[in-house]
């Protein structure tokens, strides 16, 4: 049973069931009709997206409740069919779980990528990321949707049981039931796996290499004195102090004449924390990044989007800019801006 067509520019999507009324009707008599509602997400360059039962179908419209599609314990079957112009070499769907990957298979003659979803006992936000390679440019797709249970209640009951796991897993359980976050073998019994930590950290690691980048093109400086010493024919301008000093010592040819210059320098605290923060982040990054990588079950995919921000990071540490910033002390003194963010992201962070 056809369950969800998208229309996109590129492609379209079907996503069915053949089982999937003898599910929807357990679902309803545990949960009820009301509790099956949920909505739907995508990025650009959707034209439509269509939801069949018994023969019609209704538009889909984004961010607004609709039928439910997913649920747990359920094969689903998914295949991409690319139009005739617009045939990729590559198309794949983009997972931190391997053997999620190993499920499709692209028929380049054909233009269609195919294979089988379950999701398992696990329910909450998830996604389709459909990455593939177009004329030579690299092209990514998202589609973000609810997985429901047919037991219970997910946006009502869920939350409280998400609230007790909390208890446990403070700022991570609604994260770490997603499917694509777990389900990896791991000997540290009772431990957050490094793998859900390292997909949690993503974005705000990302915007972190995306603030620095932008800190390394347009630095703050500060205009700082400079002091020399220099001999009476080496001074180019001369102050009322530097006058009497000469009038003082003119028989004295050796002596010399202290004087301030200013010069504009980027050791100041912002770049000092910057340098801090980012040495930092890249050291426990790449301890993170090393074991992630040893884990069994995670896709080549993923392993070399980490491997790409660990060469960033260490690129970024390695900027010539750095060499002029000394060392990081404290946030207490010697900026106004740290001390105004020290209970979040540093304001200049964000410029």
């Amino acid at each position: 049973m056809r369950l969800l067509t998208l229309n996109h520019s590129d492609f379209k999507i079907h996503i069915e069931n053949s089982h999937f009324e003898d599910i929807f009707n357990k679902a309803n008599r545990n949960v009820g009709e009301k509790g099956l509602q949920t909505s739907y997400r995508w990025t650009d360059g959707v034209e439509s997206v269509l939801y069949c039962e018994d023969g019609e179908k209704t538009e889909i419209i984004q961010d607004s409740l609709a039928p439910v599609v997913f649920f747990d314990n359920a094969d689903y079957a998914v295949w991409v069919d690319f139009k005739d112009s617009k045939k990729p070499s590559t198309a794949s769907f983009k997972t931190a779980l391997k053997k999620v990957e190993d499920r499709f298979s692209y028929h380049k003659d054909k233009g269609t990528l195919s294979g089988i979803i379950n999701y398992g006992n696990d329910i909450g936000r998830s996604d389709l990321c459909l990455t593939y390679e177009l004329g030579g440019e690299k092209k990514s797709f998202r589609l973000f949707f609810e997985v429901l249970s047919t037991k219970l209640d997910y946006h009502d009951h869920w939350k409280k049981i998400v609230k007790d796991v909390e208890c446990e897993y403070r700022m991570l359980a609604i994260d770490f039931l997603k499917k694509t976050y777990h389900s990896f073998a791991d000997t540290h019994t009772g431990k957050t796996l490094d793998v859900i930590w390292w997909n949690l950290f993503k974005q705000v690691q990302d915007e972190f290499v995306k603030a620095t980048k932008r800190i390394l093109s347009k630095p703050r400086h500060r205009v700082h004195p400079h002091v020399q010493y220099l001999r009476a024919d080496k001074l180019k301008y001369l102050t009322p102090r530097l006058e009497n000093a000469l009038i003082e010592h003119k028989g004295n040819e050796s002596y010399r004449y202290r004087t301030e210059t200013s010069i504009v320098s980027h050791d100041t605290p912002e770049n000092r924390f910057v340098k801090f923060a980012l040495q930092f982040i890249a050291g426990k990054h790449d301890v993170l990044a090393e074991r992630v990588k040893r884990m069994k079950g995670v896709s080549e995919v993923h392993k070399n989007e980490i491997s790409l921000i660990q060469r960033t990071l260490k690129q970024l540490t390695a900027n010539s800019f750095f060499r002029t910033v000394g060392k990081f002390t404290s946030l207490s003194q010697g900026s106004l801006v740290l001390q105004r963010a020290t209970c979040g992201t540093p304001q200049f962070l964000n410029q």
